[in-house]
Formats: structure tokens, C-alpha cells, sequence
């Protein structure tokens, strides 16, 4: 009896300890971790404004759409973009990704593949300027039996000259009255006729 008693234990121990490690293994990722060095998407810059080589003045819009592009099997998203002026110190933060709980209602920052900017830059010196933009992002994606992972980290520079606004050609405004207008009609209305009458043939 205390064979079979001892036997029955040892079979439950088996049991349990079998029962944990399978539990352990569904929970756990089944893929290896391996980490690609060489990113399978790119990142796309679309700048609206500032023009690359025009003349500005000293206040204008930064305006930029930034996308992902899209490849299949591939999970990537954006988790920064920063930019730079020639004339400030230092990066400006134009979008930050801050973890997404799915299971919270009020997060509102889901991962994103696009981001449009427009940002006032004031006060720019004269001269030669220029905006450089840099976007960060996080991707995976699974070959085989890994799970493999990259990161993203691209920029793009604009230059563009500053100069004061009475630089700028201007178009003269002129104010027309309405009895000015009514002249130059009835002038025209008299040349028109003048001209009729030399043109109607002789009788």
C-alpha cells in the first residue's frame, strides 16, 4: 500500500509539473528574437512649405506630411518626429507616441503610420535658413520561426533664404472710381463709332 500510496503521489507531482510548464509555453512567445539592421519599409517626407531654395519672409508655416510606407506582414509605427532650425538651438518636438493600453478607453494614442504638421516659425534672421526634419520609428515582423525587429531613423533638410518683406516686389493697388470707369466707356463708346463710320461703305 505505501508503494502505490508513493507511486500515486509521484504521478500527480509529474502531472502538475507538466501542467505548469505547458502553461508557461502558451503564454510565452513561441517565435526567437532576432533584431534586422536593415528595415524592410522606408520613411516618405511630403514638405509643403518651406520650398526648398525660395525666398521667404521672416515669418512663415512649416508644413509637412510624414508616412510609412506600407509593406505586407510588416507592424511599424512612428514614435517621434522632431525638427531643427539653422537658427535655434536645440530639437522641437512636432510629435511624441506614448505607450497604447488598448485596455483603457481613454488612452488616445494609438500607433500611427502618418502625421501632418503645421507649425508657425516666427521671427526667422535674414539670410540663408534651413528646417531639417526627423522622424523615428518601430517595426516587427516574423520570417520563419523569429520574430524579427528594426528601427527607423530618417531626416530631410530644407534650405531656404530669409529676406525682409519690403524686398519683396509688390503689386501697386489702384482705385478706380466709378466716374472714371464711366469715362473710359463712354470714350471707347465714341472711338468704336468713329471707327464704323470709316469703315461704312460710300454711297
Amino acid at each position: 500500500m505505501r508503494k502505490t500510496g508513493a507511486a500515486l503521489i509521484f504521478v500527480l507531482l509529474i502531472t502538475t509539473a507538466a501542467g505548469t510548464v505547458l502553461v508557461r509555453l502558451g503564454k510565452a512567445n513561441p517565435y526567437l528574437q532576432g533584431w534586422d539592421s536593415d528595415p524592410p519599409v522606408n520613411t516618405q517626407f511630403s514638405i509643403l512649405s518651406p520650398i526648398n531654395h525660395t525666398a521667404y519672409s521672416p515669418n512663415l508655416t512649416l508644413n509637412f506630411n510624414v508616412s510609412i510606407v506600407n509593406s505586407t506582414n510588416v507592424f511599424v509605427f512612428i514614435t517621434s518626429i522632431n525638427y531643427s532650425t539653422s537658427w535655434e538651438t536645440g530639437n522641437k518636438t512636432a510629435y511624441k507616441w506614448n505607450y497604447y493600453d488598448e485596455g483603457n478607453p481613454s488612452d488616445d494614442d494609438p500607433p500611427i503610420r502618418e502625421y501632418s504638421c503645421g507649425q508657425n516659425l516666427t521671427n526667422i534672421p535674414e539670410g540663408k535658413q534651413n528646417v531639417t526634419i526627423t522622424v523615428a520609428a518601430y517595426g516587427s515582423y516574423i520570417k520563419g520561426i523569429t520574430l524579427y525587429h528594426f528601427s527607423i531613423n530618417e531626416s530631410t533638410t530644407v534650405d531656404f533664404t530669409v529676406a525682409e518683406s519690403e524686398t519683396f516686389p509688390t503689386v501697386p493697388v489702384v482705385v478706380v472710381s466709378a466716374a472714371s470707369i464711366a469715362a473710359v466707356a463712354y470714350a471707347g463708346l465714341i472711338l468704336t463709332r468713329r471707327k464704323r463710320r470709316k469703315e461704312a461703305p460710300q454711297t
